[in-house]
């Protein structure tokens, strides 16, 4: 609830802040800290990409939509499928 009659723009703003945007309690971490130490490690996961599947995506692309930040169309990926899959096998 207001506590007092504000009569200026700025205490009338201080006074809905705290009604409508009350401070938050502190944050309780202790068990956040306590699960930390069940949690379970990661397990290592190594990515294979096969040419195949870099072919299916290309083939797949529409030719005509903008590029993505490297600025290369896919239509110049459609057209040089065969001269940079390999290169693309390596770099991914």
């Amino acid at each position: 609830m207001l506590n007092r009659i504000s009569t200026m723009h700025n205490q009338k703003t201080e006074e809905l802040q705290k009604v409508f945007f009350p401070l938050l309690p502190q944050t309780d971490f202790i068990d956040i800290e306590q699960a930390w130490d069940l949690y379970p490690e990661a397990v290592p996961y190594i990515t294979v990409i096969m040419i195949h599947q870099i072919r299916s995506a290309i083939e797949k692309s529409a030719p005509n939509k903008a590029p993505g930040p490297d600025e290369i169309p896919n239509s110049v990926f459609k057209r040089t499928l065969s001269k940079i899959e390999w290169y693309l096998h390596v770099v991914l």
